[in-house]
């Protein structure tokens, strides 16, 4: 019997020791946190402009413009970004905003939807002509926008400037959009009523707003959505080429002006990097002071989402949040590499980004430290791993259409048939073919016998809202009989 109780000692001195070791060796690994990267560190500071700033900043301005007539839409905006600033505040100090967005200015969309010309028609002044009416009311009705919307290109600088808080309210963008689309209705009806120079000068007034704005944007939305814009126009000037090819031929220069330049979204990238890695360290820093706290919002009873968050709330023990953020950016400058490659080489450069990324999926005998480093950080990095090849596609996407509305604005030009495209197309430039393969573009004869024309085919790579059924293959009709 003591032999036994003794063995059991032994055996329990054992396991105790084991378990001291284990969580020795677990300390050991968790005991420091890294440095923060210079770049991380100057990311996660977040300064706002002093008022003179924002007074050349026409990104206020863009704030403020659904602004109600007789309002000033820099002074709006810088009120609308004022609120912005109380709620990042509040939310660092309390975890909680007050909406201050909402109460400084009750802001009520511009209401064109009904104008929109939808995505199944492949001819947009065809839908406009027997809404000229309701068109020239909603020109009327905001001219006090478009006044504000052209302001954009005048004033000395454009540079979006958002609060990093995940929380905080985003610009309302849907503003521009519905400028800009006033806009191309307007062209539009300028160009069927014969005045080519005044759609066409709008047009390129538009195109370069558009680029102002992508070079101006400092996060994803607002390259995204600059991009929209631009896949707008082109369709609506394809759209109208379609319609007047002689005026193809007789300002083929202020065409191409009307159709911007080649997407670029290094700047909507690179400032989307330092914003989600500053709302980040904003968002996780204020959660782990409330999970700290034991403040979890189902602690009086036995629900998963307690259980799940009391286990966070132990793990954050071992939490290395500079480590963490360090991680998530190195991830994201990985990432953007995809950005600096021409599209016909993003396939092999997206092979070597996954070789480069930490993939937290390996076993945990592959990982560093066997898994036992930094877990909580592991977790977070595993659901927020940046993901920026589809918003890149869809950039080449746009590319790929405007260079098919390029390619009709040549044809015009060059006085070409239906029957000369194959031939044409196998000797055009590199500059306007397929930008992932750089073949010739498509070309797709109509078969009925009534439609002796044909449409220019592009395959892109992601969804477009501006194809019908958000189909990734471009169509430009080129000829109509």
């Amino acid at each position: 019997m003591k032999t036994l109780l003794r063995l059991v000692g032994w055996l329990l001195a054992g396991m105790l020791t084991l378990a001291l070791l284990a969580v020795t060796i677990f300390w050991l690994i968790n005991r420091k946190d890294e440095a923060l990267l210079p770049e991380v560190a100057q990311a996660i500071v977040f300064t706002p402009p002093p008022p003179e700033a924002m007074q050349r900043n026409a990104y206020f301005v863009l704030l403020g413009l659904g602004a109600p007539v007789g309002e000033d839409a820099l002074a709006a905006g810088m009120r609308f970004f004022a609120a912005q600033m109380q709620d990042y505040a509040d939310r660092r100090q309390t975890g909680q905003a007050r909406s201050s967005t909402v109460q400084a200015w009750p802001h009520q969309p511009l209401e064109i939807n009904a104008l929109r010309c939808p995505v199944e028609r492949d001819d947009c002044l065809e839908y406009w002509l027997p809404r000229q009416g309701a068109i020239r009311a909603a020109l009327k009705q905001y001219a006090h926008v478009l006044r504000r919307y052209r302001s954009l290109l005048e004033m000395p600088e454009y540079e979006e400037v958002i609060p990093p808080d995940l929380a905080v309210a985003m610009p309302y963008y849907g503003d521009l959009v519905a400028a800009s689309d006033l806009v191309l209705m307007q062209a539009a009806l300028l160009l069927h009523g014969g005045d080519a120079a005044q759609a066409l000068l709008l047009l390129e007034h538009n195109a370069r707003l558009h680029q102002r704005l992508m070079a101006g944007s400092r996060t994803l939305i607002g390259g995204m959505i600059a991009l929209s814009m631009q896949m707008r126009q082109q369709r609506v000037v394809s759209h109208l080429l379609l319609r007047h090819p002689v005026l193809a031929r007789a300002h083929t220069a202020r065409w191409q002006a009307a159709l911007s330049s080649e997407a670029d979204l290094s700047a909507a990238l690179a400032g989307e990097g330092r914003w989600m890695v500053s709302s980040f360290n904003t968002d996780m820093s204020q959660e782990l002071r409330r999970l700290a706290a034991g403040n979890f919002p189902g602690k009086d009873e036995a629900s998963m989402v307690a259980r799940l968050e009391k286990t966070l709330a132990i793990s954050q023990k071992f939490y290395l949040h500079h480590e963490t953020l360090n991680r998530f950016y190195r991830a994201y400058r990985v990432a953007m590499r995809l950005a600096d490659v021409p599209a016909d080489q993003i396939d092999a450069q997206v092979t070597r980004v996954a070789q480069e990324q930490v993939i937290i999926g390996q076993p945990w005998w592959k990982r560093p430290y066997f898994g036992l480093r930094n877990q909580l950080g592991n977790i977070l990095l595993e659901m927020g791993q940046p993901d920026i090849q589809r918003y890149i596609e869809r950039a080449h996407d746009v590319e790929g259409h405007r260079r098919l509305v390029l390619l009709q604005l040549a044809a015009y030009s060059a006085g070409l048939e239906a029957a000369d495209m194959p031939d044409w197309l196998a000797k055009s430039p590199e500059a306007l073919r397929n930008p992932y393969t750089l073949a010739p573009m498509g070309w797709e004869a109509d078969k009925s016998p009534s439609r002796a024309g044909g449409s220019l085919v592009f395959q892109g790579r992601q969804p477009q809202v501006q194809n019908p059924a958000r189909s990734p293959v471009y169509r430009v009709r080129v000829f109509t009989h």
